[in-house]
């Protein structure tokens, strides 16, 4: 069962089913003599040709080797198929403790493949159970292959003992590990040497020229691991930039917009979007709400900082600048201009004018502070705004204040007019008597005249 287990597993990722097997063989090989000599004896027991195809032959390998002077015997399983191009995988190795005998794979002139037992010592023994799979089963298994001496021909193509083939590894708790002997996952995958241009991982279908990539990466900044479906849809890991090309729709499947995010079902309770960090219990939130008011979008920073649209009440718990990232000891700081149809200012204010103790000062003294100072008395000099600006409700206070000594001096010139209004109406009073008193006299005066040109 396990060895139809693994064999069923290896079809798979041969991206095909394992055939009905046509062709078996068992080998016991045997140097034939005990000496200490160093020859190394090829036996080529199968020849695989060569298929671009995805149907093809498998051939599965059980070599069982070791010494004639050791109890200690190595078992590995590997896989050879030629479907879409010569390749070997080794599932379980022993490792290095037996090198003398291992299964190793050679190109031959014909453009087969050569798999051979080689062993390196007349002290060692090997045995091998080889099966086939495929159309061509028949022709691929060698029935009493020769010991050969000479190294075959061909480049060699794989070693079950050369750490630079690990293919394929499956351990016997489970872990499978591809381009590594000691998986330590249920899957690891082994990339090449350049992180840069070694795939780990790449899916790929005829006639589609987009491949999906995963694998390790580095640059200036640091290594990280990279996943990309598209050029314009790429991620990277460890802070690097990500980029993703097209729409993106958490929780929708035809977003309107490059990110859509559709919440669930409570709009006062499901939240959209939330930022959260480790040790920190403050978050960030942003979703949809609603109220006997009606719908709005919400946004929070914190308890204090919460934004809501629709005329919805919103709260600023920080100071804020606009146009400047220096705000003092401000709430608001702004650095521009502000438009409002209304500004409500609470201060204090200049009521104090109109009380019976204050004193207020006379046109005299107002006229000798200007010519002094070139400025009212408490209001700030053009030379202090343009370095320190005003206050709004201070210089309100004060202007008013200044309006009230106007009043106050307006009235004195009122009651100082209507005095002099009633004492020129006295005076016409006296001047009309003075007239009529001057006629009288004048009428007097004309009788007298006429009563002394009567005595002459």
């Amino acid at each position: 069962m396990k060895l139809q287990f693994k064999i069923a597993f290896v079809a798979v990722i041969f991206l095909s089913i394992v055939d009905v097997i046509y062709a078996q063989e068992d080998y016991n090989f045997d140097p034939g003599s005990r000496g200490p000599n160093e020859n190394t004896y090829y036996y080529k027991f199968a020849e695989l040709p060569i298929s671009n195809s995805a149907s093809g032959e498998i051939l599965t390998v059980k070599l069982i080797g070791g010494s004639f002077f050791s109890s200690a015997k190595k078992t590995e399983e590997m896989y050879f198929a030629n479907r879409g191009g010569f390749k070997g995988y080794l599932t379980n190795r022993h490792g290095n403790l037996w090198h003398n005998v291992n299964i190793e794979a050679y190109s031959e002139s014909s453009g087969s493949i050569g798999i051979y037992l080689v062993m390196k010592s007349s002290w060692s023994h090997g045995k091998v159970i080889a099966s086939v799979s495929g159309a061509n089963s028949q022709n691929i298994l060698k029935s009493n292959p020769p010991r050969l001496i000479n190294l075959p021909s061909g480049s060699k193509l794989f070693s079950s003992t050369d750490a630079n083939n690990k293919g394929l590894q499956m351990l016997e708790n489970g872990n499978l590990g591809i381009g590594i002997t000691n998986p330590d996952a249920p899957l690891e995958i082994r990339q090449k040497t350049d992180p840069n241009k070694d795939r780990a991982l790449v899916i790929s279908e005829s006639g589609n020229t987009q491949k999906i990539y995963m694998h390790l990466a580095n640059n200036t900044a640091g290594q990280y691991g990279f996943f990309s479906l598209g050029s314009k849809t790429n991620l990277r890991g460890n802070g690097q930039v990500s980029s993703f090309g097209g729409d993106l729709g958490i929780g929708i499947t035809n977003p309107e917009a490059p990110l859509e995010i559709r919440q669930k079902t409570d709009p006062n309770k499901d939240k959209a979007l939330v930022i959260s960090e480790s040790g920190n219990t403050q978050k960030i939130y942003m979703h949809l709400a609603n109220n006997t008011a009606g719908q709005y979008g919400f946004f929070s920073l914190g308890s204090k900082t919460n934004l809501r649209g629709n005329g919805q009440m919103s709260s600023f718990g920080g100071a804020l600048g606009i146009g400047t990232t220096n705000v003092g000891d401000w709430k608001l700081a702004v650095n521009g201009k502000i438009r409002a149809k209304e500004i409500k200012v609470e201060t204090d204010w200049a009521d104090f004018v109109f009380y019976n103790d204050y004193k207020l000062p006379t046109l005299t003294e107002v006229e000798n502070h200007i010519k002094e100072k070139g400025h009212l008395k408490d209001i700030p000099s053009a030379k202090e705004v343009a370095q320190n600006g005003i206050y709004l409700g201070e210089m309100d206070a004060k202007l008013l204040q200044k309006i009230e000594e106007l009043t106050l001096y307006t009235i004195q010139q009122e009651k100082s007019l209507q005095s002099q209004k009633e004492e020129i109406e006295d005076l016409k009073k006296e001047n009309e008597l003075l007239k009529t008193l001057n006629s009288k006299l004048l009428e007097i005066q004309k009788r007298l005249d006429k009563l002394e040109n009567k005595k002459d």
